[in-house]
């Protein structure tokens, strides 16, 4: 075995809320319970990089223009307290939740823990810098990116505002990102984009991914569609489009409704990334949150059948004709995840009373499944 590989673990969305530590009293005693059946791969690990989904802690100064506000509870860097070679990614959706304030918070407590981060500050200069870690006499840069597009809804900082690092500027990504790769021996661009609850990237951020890898990016990694998407690799290179969840339970809407999760919802992809004299490898390490909530790997046939999903979800990403490949698979997904809501809408609404349907749910929501039970029986 090569002693100077390097070998960095990289997961998806991590929300550990205090609405879930209360109703997890156990999880909130040693929160690492839940994850103690992957301590043996973060062992073996020399860094590990994670997405926060939310800040640490929460301010008055609460989002007007989104439905749910998330955050973590401080008990969420005990996961990681005896791994100082963490880092925690900022550039997501839901980091401005709770406004600046929340923010600065966060970035102060990591500060305070020992923990690196990337991807948010308090202005554009600070939230587009990258980070430079030195493993093993190696030098690996590690930038972070997110877009305020209607399907992402970041908070992108401006030059006296707080918020995220931008991939809008495809350009000056590229730069970047070309700069880095003369100063560094990799290159990991952590980028929160797609379209929630879809198991292929749009075209688009197939091709921003080519383009980052052709000036010099060796490792792309993904969030934000919360399910695990299909991988892409080539010589020296390697774009993993979305690593799902990794412990993201459900949570309240800003209405009062709780949300209510997906199978995809509960599945999680480690993405271990290994980089040597041979050049990069990596092995793709999957399970699923249990229902004692803690999260196990798949073994046996679950393994096997996780790896054909992921081969088939890889697959159609290198074909020429990918574009009319998404459009069909989008149109058909729509409609996919409209029926799955009404579903679950009519499974909760047979469980409740009339009298507690309308205690629960706001009018606003009753108009809005209403509607979307009409188009339906209309075939919209």
């Amino acid at each position: 075995m090569d002693d100077r590989a390097i070998r960095i673990i990289f997961t998806g969305d991590l929300m550990l809320s205090p609405e879930f530590l209360a109703r997890n009293p156990s999880a909130a005693q040693d929160p690492r319970r839940l994850f103690q059946r992957l301590e043996p791969i973060f062992d073996r690990a020399d860094a590990i990089v994670v997405n926060l989904e939310g800040p640490l802690g929460r301010s008055p100064q609460e989002r007007a223009d989104t439905q749910s506000l998330l955050s973590n509870d401080s008990a969420v860097l005990r996961l990681f307290e005896q791994r100082p070679a963490t880092v925690f990614n900022l550039a997501n959706n839901h980091m401005l939740d709770y406004g600046p304030p929340a923010l600065k918070e966060t970035i102060e407590r990591l500060q305070a823990s020992g923990f690196a981060h990337v991807g948010a500050g308090p202005d554009a200069e600070s939230a587009q810098r990258s980070l430079i870690l030195e493993i093993k006499g190696r030098r690996i840069a590690f930038l972070a990116a997110t877009t305020s597009e209607s399907h992402v809804n970041a908070v992108i900082a401006g030059d006296d505002s707080a918020g995220c690092g931008s991939l809008e500027d495809e350009s000056g990504l590229t730069r970047k990102v070309r700069r880095l790769s003369r100063e560094c021996d990799l290159v990991c661009a952590m980028l929160h984009w797609g379209f929630e609850h879809y198991h292929f990237p749009s075209p688009q951020q197939v091709s921003l991914g080519h383009s980052l890898v052709q000036a010099g990016a060796g490792l792309i990694v993904g969030h934000h569609p919360h399910a695990v998407q299909g991988i892409e690799s080539g010589s020296g290179w390697l774009a993993a489009y979305s690593l799902g969840n990794f412990f993201l339970p459900p949570f309240l809407y800003k209405s009062g409704r709780r949300s209510w999760q997906k199978r995809e919802g509960r599945e999680f992809l480690l993405l271990e990334a290994k980089i040597e004299s041979g050049g990069l490898g990596f092995e793709a390490l999957a399970g699923e949150a249990c229902s004692d909530r803690g999260l196990r790997l798949y073994e046996g046939s679950s393994k096997a059948r996780f790896e054909r999903r992921l081969q088939r979800l890889s697959h159609p990403l290198g074909r020429p004709d990918y574009s009319d490949f998404w459009r069909r698979y989008r149109s058909r997904r729509r409609k996919q995840l409209k029926r799955q809501e009404l579903l679950e809408a009519w499974r909760k609404a047979r469980r409740l009373s009339p009298r507690d349907l309308l205690r629960t749910a706001s009018k606003e929501d009753l108009k809005r499944q209403f509607k979307r039970v009409a188009a339906m029986i209309r075939g919209g």
